[in-house]
């Protein structure tokens, strides 16, 4: 490739970045018979795939050859092009080849898909290979050794960030009382737009600024939020409100990375703060997510330098996986989770365990008060958006492909699979409702929870598709990850791979149903929040089902007739 073709790739690139995700927007080609019939082009060769598995030899060592051949093979470089001492992923190693390097290095050695995208580099391998040769462990030891490490990582960063809290002096300050003044960040997210739809029709609200990062495509702010209200049928006229300004920058930045004048401003009069904003990643590692810690700690600092006569009410949406690792049967009362090992994971649940840890070190010893909410898997709110680069969806669409749905009531819980999902449209109304809590934390999940196999049954018959145990469906992926397929059948599901095997058992060996949908406790949260304590709240069924689909169908993300796959 030239580097004029090459200027021109990335050009493409950035602009398919304006619309989402390159991998939802792949044509669906046969590119195999693409390069037969117009030649090979530096623009597609990379898609062009033999319908076979494309390193099935290396279940068998003696066939496969060298660490460096079977990575070669996989990520279509030459073997003396691949540099020891080069993270893997310069070379085009993503959440979707990570999966099938995992499969096929297993004769070799045991990694996941998060650790090869973690900087992995061929020298990095090669050392782990010699280190189990010289020092053998089990894999059970293997793993609990990894938990440890983890758990490190975990409590050094929140040492990192619990030191040297700056004092809280507060002071009466003229037309401190004039209604809330409410700083929301991640406002062009699920969540954050439902919430910022709410508080524009939200009575005693004086001012509401909205803080995000810079587009990647520079969109201004407002057509932003327009287009993502747009997509969720929210009326886009009220973000002409009067009392709703707009910000561009983000938490861990210095100042908010706002004016300083600004900053100040926001300093003497915001009086409520929800923290909606997070990257969503299951396949990175906690080092990933560490910016997004410090982000935590700054809006701590903020809340603290407030003049007010009480700091400002700081509201951290928090996520219900830190409890994942809990093994009691019944559900997890509203508290503290000190013990790192309950949330080790992926690096998204560890990054919440640590915010939570630090906001909780804030109230331990100043006048701050934060409410961590724990929230559930959020679904689709009233007319069925839900992002289709989300687990749901893409477990729904490999299904497709695989031919089944994942029933979990194969496992050996005696306890049936509880699953709390809880719908935008009632998770943002009570997240306001919680802003002024006294209660330290609470968990934002459905009131009326259901069986898993409950809502599977629906999502079965809707798309005419068998329920199998869940240990054979992510087997059937898992072996899937051998095959570059891309004629139209795609399994999104590779992509967060990890996160399924996950979902089976803890690095420590033992079982976790409790992953996906871990059983929690709302009480508190239902005391909190008269939305949560509405009547007419019913558990999900049938008609939350045919707004998914409906809505995945318009997009295009699932075919209209899924018994034709």
């Amino acid at each position: 490739m030239s580097s004029q073709e090459l200027l021109q790739c990335i050009e493409d690139g950035i602009l398919k970045l304006i619309d989402g995700p390159f991998w939802l927007y792949i044509p669906d080609f046969n590119w195999l018979d693409v390069r037969t019939n117009m030649g090979s082009s530096p623009t597609y060769e990379h898609l062009v795939v033999d319908d076979r598995p494309t390193v099935a030899s290396a279940s068998n060592p003696e066939k496969s050859g060298s660490l460096n051949h079977i990575i070669c093979d996989l990520l279509g470089v030459l073997p003396e092009d691949l540099s020891p001492n080069v993270p893997l992923t310069t070379y085009g190693l993503d959440s979707l080849s990570a999966a099938s390097l995992s499969f096929s290095l297993r004769s070799h050695i045991s990694i996941s898909q998060t650790q090869l995208l973690a900087d992995m580099t061929l020298r990095k391998l090669e050392a782990r290979i010699e280190e189990n040769t010289l020092v053998p462990s089990s894999p059970l030891e293997h793993r609990r050794q990894s938990i440890e490490a983890k758990c490190l990582e975990m409590e050094d960063l929140l040492k990192k960030y619990t030191s040297h809290f700056p004092a809280h002096i507060g002071k009466s300050i003229p037309g401190a009382n004039q209604g809330r003044v409410i700083l929301v960040t991640g406002t062009s997210g699920t969540l954050g737009a439902a919430v910022l739809d709410r508080l524009l029709r939200y009575p005693n609200v004086s001012q509401i600024y909205a803080l995000n990062r810079r587009d990647v495509s520079a969109r201004p702010q407002l057509q932003r939020h327009i287009a993502a209200f747009e997509a969720r049928d929210f009326d886009a006229s009220f973000l002409r409100a009067q009392n709703l300004t707009f910000l561009e920058g983000t938490v861990d930045q210095m100042y908010f990375g706002l004016p300083a004048d600004l900053y100040h401003q926001l300093t003497n009069s915001v009086t409520h703060i929800i923290h909606a904003a997070w990257p969503i990643d299951f396949n990175m590692p906690l080092s990933s997510f560490e910016q997004a810690i410090l982000g935590v700690r700054q809006l701590a600092n903020f809340a603290l330098e407030s003049p007010l006569v009480n700091p400002p009410r700081l509201l951290f949406t928090s996520s219900i996986g830190v409890l994942s690792g809990l093994k009691s049967s019944d559900a997890t009362e509203e508290t503290p989770i000190e013990d790192p090992r309950i949330s080790v994971g992926a690096g998204y649940i560890e990054s919440k365990w640590v915010a939570e840890r630090v906001l909780s070190a804030v109230a331990a010893s100043t006048a701050l008060r934060p409410v961590i909410v724990r929230i559930g898997q959020l679904t689709g709110g009233r007319n069925g958006f839900w992002k289709v680069t989300e687990w749901v969806p893409s477990m729904i669409r490999s299904s497709i492909t695989l031919g089944a749905l994942p029933d979990r009531s194969d496992s050996a819980d005696p306890f049936p699979q509880i699953l709390n999902w809880i719908p935008v449209d009632i998770a943002a109304p009570a997240i306001i409702d919680m802003m002024d809590s006294s209660t330290h934390i609470l968990h934002l999940v459905h009131p009326h929870p259901i069986c898993w196999s409950e809502l599977m049954q629906h999502i079965a018959l809707a798309m005419n598709l068998p329920l199998i145990p869940y240990s054979r469906w992510l087997s059937s992926l898992e072996k899937r990850s051998l095959f570059q397929d891309t004629s139209g059948k795609i399994i999104p599901a590779l992509r967060l791979l990890a996160f399924f095997q996950y979902s089976v058992y803890r690095g420590d060996g033992s079982s976790t149903d409790n992953f996906l949908e871990p059983r929690a406790s709302c009480q508190q949260a239902i005391q909190v929040s008269p939305t949560l304590r509405d009547t007419s709240i019913t558990p999900l069924g049938l008609r939350d089902v045919e707004k998914w689909l409906s809505y995945w169908n318009r997009v295009g993300f699932l075919p209209l007739d899924a018994s034709a796959i």
